[in-house]
């Protein structure tokens, strides 16, 4: 069974950081809607990895196609998530997001390639399986989230080495501890899976 006791205290986080976004709107407007885009996209990947655990736990009475599809789902938001993350550390930085930009196109290109695994999982067993009888179980390529995880925060570090002379010391400081904070819950989700 999925323990659900983190759920509310990270819904209430959320909920903390939403309220303090709309009454303190003081980030200039680009870096607003990447902040925006993280709790939205952090609350949907929230919601759908209840709905997914939830429909595992009642297999008996969940058709599979469900099951499979509320999983692909969570992890199509998972890699956005991870992905809205990097953005929002690229909007700090005043790194311009434009098709011919190096960073945009290494970004893009990988953000791709990790949720084509995710959609193609509606059909291939590449991150997870569902068994017929509704059972989830990691699949080959279920690492990827690691993989695509590190990828983006050491890319995030490359751009702060580059860009960092763009930024305030304070900004700078807030960057390097947001993407560690990032490093270290990867690690531990790594660490401890369940």
């Amino acid at each position: 069974m999925w323990d659900y006791s983190f759920i509310i205290p990270d819904l209430i986080i959320l909920y903390t950081f939403a309220i303090y976004y709309f009454v303190h709107t003081r980030l200039p407007i680009k870096i607003n809607h990447s902040f925006l885009r993280i709790l939205f996209v952090n609350f949907f990947t929230i919601i759908f990895d209840v709905f997914a655990s939830l429909a595992i736990e009642n297999a008996d009475k969940t058709n599979s196609f469900v099951i499979r599809a509320l999983n692909a789902i969570y992890f199509v938001l998972f890699f956005y998530r991870i992905f809205a993350f990097f953005i929002f550390t690229e909007d700090v930085l005043g790194i311009k997001r434009h098709g011919k930009s190096f960073v945009s196109i290494i970004s893009c290109i990988f953000f791709a390639g990790f949720e084509l695994f995710a959609f193609l999982n509606f059909r291939f067993d590449l991150i997870f399986s569902i068994s017929d009888s509704g059972k989830y179980s990691p699949a080959r390529f279920y690492n990827l989230i690691y993989v695509c995880a590190a990828f983006y925060i050491v890319f995030s570090f490359a751009c702060i080495i580059f860009y960092h002379k763009k930024i305030t010391r304070s900004a700078l400081l807030a960057l390097c501890s947001f993407n560690c904070s990032l490093l270290i819950g990867y690690i531990a989700r790594f660490a401890f899976p369940m």
